[in-house]
């Protein structure tokens, strides 16, 4: 498990915020749960800011809708400067990448 890189969103972050974890609880998502549940706790996590609905009550729908264009354009901003930085994930030199990914979305 130690070798697995999950790239996830977070509500609780702010959009296009992005944050490495391990060996962290699953912040009430279901998905990383099920990850713990099969392969444990000791996996590598990319989190990536979605932003909060503006009414709780609404939270399920606004995790499965579309971004708008602007966002879509800084998420392709920073999913371009994640392949510019593969090598550096997958050598597991997360202080590296997350530096050099969020310095590329400046």
């Amino acid at each position: 498990a130690e070798n697995i890189i999950v790239i996830q969103d977070d509500i609780d972050m702010e959009f296009s915020q992005i944050r490495y974890k391990t060996n962290s609880g699953d912040g009430g998502q279901k998905g990383i749960r099920d990850i713990h549940n099969k392969l444990g706790k000791n996996i590598h996590r990319i989190k990536i800011g979605i932003g909060k609905p503006s009414h709780p009550q609404q939270v399920s729908d606004y995790v499965l809708s579309n971004f708008n264009k602007s966002e879509i354009i800084d998420l392709q901003k920073m999913f371009y400067n994640f392949a510019l930085e593969l090598p550096l994930l997958i050598n597991k030199d997360f202080v590296n990448f997350m530096q050099n990914v969020k310095q590329g979305l400046q």
